[in-house]
This record gives C-alpha cells, sequence and structure tokens, in this order.
C-alpha cells in the first residue's frame, strides 16, 4: 500500500435527537413491561458517531440512545448513510446504547409518532455523513482498564463473575481528541422500571461527563452486558430502583474507568482496516425465537425452514480485533471470544439490531427470562 493509504483518519459529530415534545402525542419508552410514555426528560436524547478510515476502507459507528431497533430499521438506516458517503452499508455499525429509558424505536413497547421516527432516523443519517465529511489526519491510541459498574443479575441460574473490561479507542490530533469509543459491559438502567423519565441514563451520562473532561466526541459502545446490570447497592438486580443522584455517581466509576483506559493507551500504528461477514444458523428452540425471524422485524425476505439466521460482523481497527452481534450479549459467551482475543478487543452488543439474547448451551439450559426471549443457545461467537 501506498503510504498515504495507511494514513489514519478521523471524524465524529453528535446531535441531539430529542422530542420537542413530549405531549399529546405519547413517547412510549422501551426495554422494560408493562409499557411506560415519557412524561418528564432528563438530559438530551443524543446520536452519535465515529467516522474512520479512507474511502476505500473507511468504516461508521453510530450510538442511538435508545434500547433496540430492529435489524429491518438498522438495515435501513445503514443503506441511508451509505448512500450519502459512497460506504458498503455493511461498514456502518448501528449501535443502540441499550437505555430502557429511551423512546422506543422498535415500536415494540408503544412506539413513537411517525414524525419523530422520521425525525430520528435523518438524525442518524446527518450525524454519521457529518462525522465521515469531517475526517481528518489522527494519531489513533488503544488502552484498557477495569470498570466497577456491575453486578450479575443471573446468579440463581449459576452466573460466575463478570467481564469488567473498559476498552478506550482514541483518535487525536496534537491539540485536541477528536474521538473516543468507549466499549463497557454494563446495562443502561439505572432508572427504574416504573420511572417516566426519558433519559440516556448510564451511557449517555458517561459520553457527557466524558466529552467534557477528554474534549471530542465519546461513543458508547455497549460489550457483554447482558447479565449484568448497574451496582445499586441492595437492590434486586431485576428490579433497579436508581434514580438521579446514582445515575451521577455511577457515571463518575464510569468516567474514571474511561481516563484510567486513555492514561494507560498506547498509540496503534497505521494499519488497514478490514470488516467481514459470517452468517450462523441456529436452531430455533422457541416462540421468540420463531417471532424474531418475521421480515417486519428481521427485514429479510426468506428463512431457512428449520433454522434461525444470525450476521455477525469481524473488523479490524488497525490491527485491533472486533466481533459486532445483533442481540445481547450474556457473559458466558463473550467472555469466551474475549479469552481468545488480545486484552485490547472490541465487542459490540446491540449491533446491526437486535435478534435476543446470545449465550451458551449451558446457560440456555438452565432458564430462566433470558432463554425463554432468545431463539436458542449459541456455541461460540465467532472468530
Amino acid at each position: 500500500m501506498k503510504e498515504s493509504e495507511l494514513q489514519i483518519l478521523c471524524g465524529a459529530a453528535v446531535a441531539d435527537a430529542s422530542p420537542k415534545s413530549l405531549e399529546p402525542a405519547r413517547i412510549w419508552m422501551s426495554g422494560y413491561a408493562p409499557t411506560r410514555y415519557a412524561r418528564t426528560q432528563s438530559g438530551p436524547i443524543q446520536v452519535r458517531a465515529i467516522a474512520t478510515g479512507s474511502d476505500r476502507d473507511g468504516m461508521i459507528f453510530v450510538s442511538a440512545d435508545t434500547c433496540l431497533v430492529s435489524p429491518r430499521t438498522a438495515g435501513d438506516w445503514a443503506g441511508r448513510i451509505g448512500r450519502e458517503t459512497g460506504l458498503n452499508p455493511g461498514r456502518v455499525f448501528i449501535i443502540t446504547t441499550h437505555t430502557h429509558s429511551g423512546p422506543d424505536l422498535c415500536g415494540l413497547f408503544g412506539g413513537v409518532p411517525p414524525a419523530y421516527f422520521r425525525f430520528f432516523r435523518d438524525t442518524v443519517v446527518r450525524t454519521a455523513v457529518a462525522a465521515w465529511r469531517n475526517r481528518a489526519p489522527a494519531s489513533l491510541h488503544a488502552g484498557i482498564s477495569q470498570h466497577a459498574l456491575g453486578i450479575p443479575r443471573r446468579a440463581s441460574r449459576g452466573q460466575q463473575g463478570m467481564e469488567t473490561g473498559a476498552v478506550v479507542l482514541q483518535w487525536k490530533t496534537r491539540e485536541r481528541v477528536i474521538a473516543t469509543l468507549v466499549n463497557i459491559g454494563c446495562h443502561g438502567v439505572v432508572y427504574s422500571r416504573r420511572s417516566r423519565v426519558l433519559s440516556a441514563d448510564l451511557p449517555g451520562a458517561i459520553c457527557r461527563a466524558a466529552d467534557q473532561d477528554l474534549g471530542g466526541v465519546t461513543l458508547f459502545a455497549p460489550r457483554a452486558q447482558g447479565d449484568v446490570n448497574p451496582a445499586i447497592p441492595g437492590d434486586d438486580p431485576y428490579e433497579q430502583a436508581g434514580n438521579a443522584s446514582e445515575l451521577e455517581r455511577l457515571a463518575a466509576l464510569g468516567l474514571e474507568a474511561v481516563r484510567e483506559a486513555a492514561r494507560r493507551a498506547s498509540e496503534i500504528p497505521p494499519a488497514p482496516i478490514s470488516v467481514s461477514e459470517k452468517e450462523v444458523v441456529l436452531p430455533v428452540t422457541t416462540p421468540a425465537g420463531a417471532a424474531f425471524r418475521i421480515p417486519w422485524w428481521s427485514g429479510r425476505g426468506a428463512h431457512p425452514a428449520l433454522g434461525f439466521r444470525i450476521l455477525f460482523r469481524s473488523f479490524s481497527i488497525a490491527g485491533i480485533s472486533g466481533l459486532a452481534a445483533p442481540g445481547e450479549i450474556l457473559t458466558c459467551l463473550g467472555r469466551g471470544w474475549l479469552e481468545r482475543k488480545p486484552p485490547v478487543s472490541l465487542l459490540f452488543s446491540y449491533c446491526g439490531g437486535y435478534l435476543g439474547y446470545l449465550m451458551t448451551p449451558e446457560t440456555f439450559g438452565r432458564g430462566g427470562y433470558e432463554p425463554k426471549v432468545s431463539p436458542g443457545p449459541v456455541s461460540a461467537l465467532p472468530d
């Protein structure tokens, strides 16, 4: 390759995607049952994007402050971004931060008004395109620390330990930080299922704190967190009862982990960016698995008669390994993949849509809520 092709480029952008009003049309919030609509709002609902690479090997990460989107919606958004930037849509990574207090863009919990859905979609596209057009030469730095944000919520089902790595990628010029990508495994569910406060919750609070502390645009990508809730003392982990003060405390812990990872970060020399896809076919063992296959959700017109297809994307950024999954990765599965990789590796849940919890056959066999609403077990995440 020519030397110019190995130059690291990065651009970033952030935009407010908050609804203009919570009335008279209701903004339903996704992630908890029974469904709830927002009565007040605390902090902005945002879209954040980081673009890196050249026109030939570029990629864009987009995070949205919502719980879930369908693969059909994620594919539509990626396609629109691809048409605006010239990128293959497979190189556009649509990530949801998984706040349970964000607007319900998937439609499973009451939905949002069509005009607001279109506004959010257009904000996603506009923010990603702005990040792509803002690219400039940069240096890339990567580091890891440990966080103390989570507690296990499946201890009664045999969950052992957690994945506590806080991986940070940071793109800089000599004068400033352009962007910080934060990969942490902990649910963004500080506010309880009874809350009527529209909020980006813990991921949003960490990003806003890091923006102010480090500069640039911070993007939160959930790691292996399907069975890890925020560490709120004394609470049943299925009945989080957090509030604004708990959110502030946990955001400070998150910022501390991000700072430490950034402090430890080493500069990564330029290297090509790569993206590849691998489709895994699982047996359909639950009604939820069958429901996820419908084209309205999956966006696919044809399905194997006896199987369920999950599309994983492996990627490499200057030699840093990554895997993106369209589901909620439990630690039993995520830790196995991470143990086969260098310490500084990226693992994204809720990327490219949502197709249930992803877990090992052993964990699936123990039962509980997560297996009931998942398509089936996964032997291992692809390398």
